[in-house]
């Protein structure tokens, strides 16, 4: 329905689908009923089915319990998709929440990832493999 939807003249083919995490241990840490497969086959059947989309996405960095290899899965999600715009966060541990009584990653790292991701993004056009 979506891609009915995405494919009609009058409609852009502009879609924002929040992933937070390429790690499916961080995404179960988040409580998220998605995992990254899951993530994957939206995206990639809407690049099938509407020629020309464009597929808005959040990553978070720095969830409690995400380490450099959780890390390194949404660097690569990145490299794959290439997100013409993407949104990078670093985790803000709100008072009351249960992540917020999680281990912190150390706020240095999570800036260190934030800034990665960020440069990895400025590094490509995102309309080159069109």
């Amino acid at each position: 329905e979506m891609a009915k939807i995405l494919n009609h003249p009058r409609v852009y083919g502009f879609l924002h689908v929040p992933v937070q995490s390429a790690s499916d241990s961080v995404l179960m840490d988040m409580k998220r009923e998605y995992c990254i497969d899951d993530f994957k086959k939206v995206v990639d059947f809407l690049k099938e089915k509407v020629p020309g989309v464009t597929i808005a996405t959040d990553l978070i960095c720095g969830f409690p319990g995400e380490t450099e290899g959780d890390f390194q899965e949404t660097v690569e999600l990145v490299k794959l998709y290439r997100f013409p715009s993407l949104f990078i966060n670093q985790f803000y541990p709100r008072p009351g929440t249960p992540a917020a009584k999680m281990e912190q990653v150390p706020a240095h790292v999570k800036k260190q990832r934030t800034k990665e991701l960020s440069q990895l993004f400025h590094s490509y056009n995102p309309y080159d493999h069109e």
